[in-house]
């Protein structure tokens, strides 16, 4: 009869396949601890990102290396603040339009302050 095989966990197929991922040579990655190859890797939501709804589903992960993880959420952030700038934008447009379309003008904010200037 042949001896039953230990269970291997979870996070050390992880870091195996990290390994092969990143083609780390044997001896570095026997130096390693199995936590230390597991802090080289950040996982990134994608295609869908988190901020969009994106689920955390594999399908939806990534993984990445923690230095370019940072460089891609920089990025992602400067993308979200220029989708809101149009967002708010199309909104100021289409509430323009409904008012045109009621016959209402819209107030405009004078850039100029209300008081009398010095002189």
């Amino acid at each position: 009869m042949t001896a039953k095989r230990k269970h291997i966990r979870d996070s050390t197929k992880l870091a195996a396949m990290i390994c092969i991922w990143l083609e780390l040579p044997q001896d570095i990655a026997e130096a390693m601890t199995e936590s230390d190859v597991l802090a080289l890797v950040e996982w990134d939501h994608f295609p869908i990102r988190h901020a969009d709804g994106g689920p955390d589903a594999h399908w939806n992960l990534q993984p990445l290396l923690a230095g370019d993880h940072k460089i891609k959420s920089k990025k992602d952030a400067g993308e979200r603040a220029h989708e809101r700038k149009v967002r708010r934008s199309v909104d100021e447009h289409r509430q323009r339009m409904l008012l045109k379309g009621m016959g209402k003008r819209q107030v405009k904010r004078s850039r100029w302050p209300k008081r009398r200037m010095r002189r």
